[in-house]
């Protein structure tokens, strides 16, 4: 299930980026053949998605370091017997 909300969190990520930069192409008057805005959405998916993949990777050891977290074990009274 977490492989398929992220899938579609990028997908929304790319939706609002497709967007905002077609807002702003027109606003500004800019214009970029089909071809080299495709590539240019490319290049932001592959940025995009490999930038939150070593994002939730290294998440959880900079906030360790950061705060200086001692992890507590899970063991209870009766693992020690």
């Amino acid at each position: 299930m977490g492989i398929i909300l992220y899938i579609l969190m990028q997908v929304a990520v790319l939706v609002v980026v497709g967007i905002v930069g077609s807002i702003i192409m027109a606003v500004l008057g800019i214009r970029i053949s089909p071809q080299a805005y495709g590539g240019l959405f490319v290049m932001c998916a592959i940025f995009g998605c490999v930038g939150s993949i070593i994002s939730l990777f290294l998440s959880k050891s900079m906030c360790i370091r950061a705060y200086g977290v001692q992890i507590i074990a899970t063991c209870t009274v009766a693992c020690h017997l």
